[in-house]
């Protein structure tokens, strides 16, 4: 038994700094969106796939009015022919979907690369805010279930962010 007190106040006397660990937590989402370089990045990403979008829209558009089109042509055209017509109709249609799956992958694969871009600019900022405020530990709120509202540094990030990236490169 005496062993055991031993060791114990030894090892509260050998590693106090331990026991007296700083841990906060920190928002990349909130800083990613509200940080201007973020938000001109993420504008920029959201205009292109709106433009995108628009040209989805009116590629379907014109595929609907062909669809409508065979569809009337049922009766004058031969079997064979409408048959046909169906055929490259599906085959388009096909086509399409392929693309527009493509253009769908790249834009999140762009999203998703500005995303880890912005985080390596800012875990240098981190890293110093880190160990000007002597803290041990930088989580992420994703990462965490609870925690309180005091340790959350993501406004100061923010401030920071705001003054040295002006742009996501």
């Amino acid at each position: 038994m005496k062993k055991i007190c031993f060791y114990c106040i030894f090892l509260f006397i050998l590693f106090p700094s331990v026991l007296h660990s700083k841990i906060v937590y920190i928002d990349i989402n909130q800083i990613l969106n509200e940080s201007s370089a973020g938000k001109n990045a993420l504008n920029e990403l959201e205009n292109n796939i709106k433009s995108q979008n628009s040209k989805f829209s009116s590629k379907e558009k014109e595929l609907i009015e062909e669809e409508k089109k065979i569809i009337t042509q049922k009766n004058i055209l031969s079997e064979k022919d409408y048959n046909e017509k169906l055929v490259n109709l599906s085959k388009k249609v096909n086509d399409y979907n392929l693309y527009k799956s493509s253009q769908m992958k790249k834009f999140n694969d762009k999203k998703i690369s500005l995303r880890n871009k912005f985080i390596e600019l800012i875990n240098p900022i981190i890293a110093d805010y880190a160990s000007s405020n002597n803290i041990d530990i930088v989580i992420r709120k994703e990462q965490m279930i609870i925690g309180k509202t005091e340790l959350d540094i993501s406004t100061s990030i923010l401030k920071l962010v705001n003054k040295k990236i002006s742009k996501i490169k």
